[in-house]
Protein backbone atom coordinates (compact mmCIF):
# COMPACT_ATOMS: atom_id res chain seq x y z
CA UNK A 1 0.00 0.00 0.00
CA UNK A 2 1.61 2.97 -1.07
CA UNK A 3 2.40 5.70 1.95
CA UNK A 4 -0.01 8.67 2.03
CA UNK A 5 1.33 12.08 3.45
CA UNK A 6 -1.13 12.68 6.20
CA UNK A 7 -0.93 16.56 5.68
CA UNK A 8 -1.81 16.51 2.48
CA UNK A 9 -5.38 15.21 2.95
CA UNK A 10 -7.99 17.45 4.97
CA UNK A 11 -10.22 14.82 6.91
CA UNK A 12 -12.79 17.13 6.97
CA UNK A 13 -13.59 17.57 3.14
CA UNK A 14 -14.23 13.45 2.88
CA UNK A 15 -18.11 12.78 3.34
CA UNK A 16 -18.72 10.90 6.70
CA UNK A 17 -20.74 7.93 5.17
CA UNK A 18 -21.76 5.29 7.93
CA UNK A 19 -19.20 2.40 7.86
CA UNK A 20 -19.88 0.31 10.85
CA UNK A 21 -16.38 -0.40 13.02
CA UNK A 22 -17.04 -4.35 12.86
CA UNK A 23 -15.98 -4.10 9.39
CA UNK A 24 -12.68 -3.01 9.71
CA UNK A 25 -12.31 -5.95 12.15
CA UNK A 26 -13.57 -8.42 8.78
CA UNK A 27 -12.03 -6.33 6.82
CA UNK A 28 -8.16 -6.57 8.36
CA UNK A 29 -8.84 -9.25 10.68
CA UNK A 30 -8.65 -10.18 14.77
CA UNK A 31 -5.11 -9.52 14.97
CA UNK A 32 -5.38 -6.09 13.65
CA UNK A 33 -8.40 -4.51 15.16
CA UNK A 34 -10.60 -5.08 17.86
CA UNK A 35 -13.87 -2.80 19.01
CA UNK A 36 -14.42 -1.87 22.25
CA UNK A 37 -17.39 -0.09 23.11
CA UNK A 38 -18.17 0.89 19.41
CA UNK A 39 -14.77 2.33 18.78
CA UNK A 40 -12.33 0.56 16.79
CA UNK A 41 -8.55 -0.52 18.63
CA UNK A 42 -5.81 -1.23 16.99
CA UNK A 43 -4.15 -4.57 18.79
CA UNK A 44 -0.91 -3.94 17.00
CA UNK A 45 -0.03 -0.37 17.96
CA UNK A 46 -2.10 -0.62 21.15
CA UNK A 47 -4.28 2.38 20.41
CA UNK A 48 -7.51 4.14 19.46
CA UNK A 49 -8.12 4.85 15.84
CA UNK A 50 -10.58 7.05 14.18
CA UNK A 51 -13.10 5.51 12.44
CA UNK A 52 -14.73 7.62 10.69
CA UNK A 53 -14.46 9.18 7.55
CA UNK A 54 -12.65 5.32 6.59
CA UNK A 55 -9.70 7.15 5.29
CA UNK A 56 -8.43 8.07 9.10
CA UNK A 57 -7.81 4.10 9.30
CA UNK A 58 -6.51 3.89 5.53
CA UNK A 59 -4.31 6.37 7.01
CA UNK A 60 -3.50 4.62 9.97
CA UNK A 61 -2.85 1.52 8.25
CA UNK A 62 -0.12 3.20 6.38
CA UNK A 63 1.42 5.09 9.55
CA UNK A 64 5.72 4.36 9.98
CA UNK A 65 3.94 3.14 13.88
CA UNK A 66 1.83 0.77 12.24
CA UNK A 67 4.36 -0.38 9.78
CA UNK A 68 6.53 -1.31 11.86
CA UNK A 69 4.45 -3.06 14.58
CA UNK A 70 2.89 -5.12 11.88
CA UNK A 71 6.46 -6.14 11.06
CA UNK A 72 7.60 -7.00 15.00
CA UNK A 73 4.01 -9.04 14.66
CA UNK A 74 5.10 -10.82 11.78
CA UNK A 75 8.61 -11.61 14.06
CA UNK A 76 7.02 -12.54 16.96
CA UNK A 77 4.78 -15.25 14.83
CA UNK A 78 7.96 -16.46 13.11
CA UNK A 79 9.84 -17.21 16.25
CA UNK A 80 7.11 -18.90 18.14
CA UNK A 81 6.52 -21.14 14.94
CA UNK A 82 10.16 -21.79 15.48
CA UNK A 83 9.85 -22.33 19.46
CA UNK A 84 7.04 -24.63 18.50
CA UNK A 85 8.74 -26.41 15.82
CA UNK A 86 11.86 -27.13 18.33
CA UNK A 87 9.17 -28.36 21.31
CA UNK A 88 8.03 -31.16 18.81
CA UNK A 89 10.98 -31.99 18.18
CA UNK A 90 12.26 -32.52 21.60
CA UNK A 91 8.84 -34.42 22.26
CA UNK A 92 10.37 -36.89 19.72
CA UNK A 93 13.11 -37.51 21.16
CA UNK A 94 11.92 -37.90 24.40
CA UNK A 95 9.41 -40.73 23.36
CA UNK A 96 12.24 -42.46 21.35
CA UNK A 97 14.44 -42.29 24.19
CA UNK A 98 12.03 -43.40 26.72
CA UNK A 99 11.30 -46.16 24.31
CA UNK A 100 15.01 -46.83 24.46
CA UNK A 101 15.20 -46.50 27.93
CA UNK A 102 12.72 -49.17 29.15
CA UNK A 103 13.97 -51.30 26.24
CA UNK A 104 17.44 -51.24 27.71
CA UNK A 105 16.28 -51.67 31.42
CA UNK A 106 13.92 -54.83 29.98
CA UNK A 107 10.47 -53.30 31.22
CA UNK A 108 7.56 -53.37 29.20
CA UNK A 109 6.34 -50.37 27.59
CA UNK A 110 2.62 -51.94 28.64
CA UNK A 111 4.03 -50.34 32.08
CA UNK A 112 3.86 -46.61 30.99
CA UNK A 113 -0.31 -47.56 31.16
CA UNK A 114 -0.11 -47.64 34.99
CA UNK A 115 -1.90 -44.70 36.12
CA UNK A 116 1.03 -44.10 39.06
CA UNK A 117 4.22 -44.43 36.63
CA UNK A 118 2.16 -42.15 33.79
CA UNK A 119 1.40 -39.39 36.06
CA UNK A 120 4.58 -39.61 37.83
CA UNK A 121 6.57 -39.21 34.31
CA UNK A 122 3.91 -36.17 32.82
CA UNK A 123 4.75 -34.49 35.83
CA UNK A 124 8.55 -34.16 36.24
CA UNK A 125 9.59 -35.04 32.61
CA UNK A 126 6.54 -31.87 31.40
CA UNK A 127 6.09 -34.20 28.74
CA UNK A 128 3.11 -36.06 27.52
CA UNK A 129 3.15 -40.05 27.91
CA UNK A 130 1.67 -41.94 24.88
CA UNK A 131 -0.19 -44.90 24.99
CA UNK A 132 1.64 -48.13 23.96
CA UNK A 133 0.26 -48.44 20.79
CA UNK A 134 1.24 -44.95 19.55
CA UNK A 135 4.60 -45.38 21.14
CA UNK A 136 4.98 -47.79 19.08
CA UNK A 137 4.18 -46.04 15.88
CA UNK A 138 6.21 -42.83 17.23
CA UNK A 139 9.55 -45.00 17.88
CA UNK A 140 8.85 -46.64 14.02
CA UNK A 141 8.74 -43.38 12.53
CA UNK A 142 11.89 -41.91 14.37
CA UNK A 143 14.19 -45.08 12.97
CA UNK A 144 14.05 -47.12 16.17
CA UNK A 145 15.30 -51.23 16.24
CA UNK A 146 12.43 -52.72 16.04
CA UNK A 147 13.54 -56.17 15.50
CA UNK A 148 14.67 -56.79 19.10
CA UNK A 149 11.24 -55.30 21.31
CA UNK A 150 8.10 -56.67 20.27
CA UNK A 151 8.10 -58.46 23.56
CA UNK A 152 7.92 -54.89 25.27
CA UNK A 153 5.91 -53.96 22.68
CA UNK A 154 3.15 -56.31 23.16
CA UNK A 155 3.40 -57.58 26.56
CA UNK A 156 0.99 -57.04 29.53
Amino acid sequence: MPKIDPSLINIDNYPCLPYPVENFVYEYGKEVFKVEDNELFCVLCDCKVRSQPKICVILHMTSEEHTQATKRHRQKKIEESDRNRERQQEIRTFHKELCEAFIAAEIPLSKLSHPTLRTFLEKYTKNPIPNQTKLKRLYEKSGGDMSRCDYFFDSN
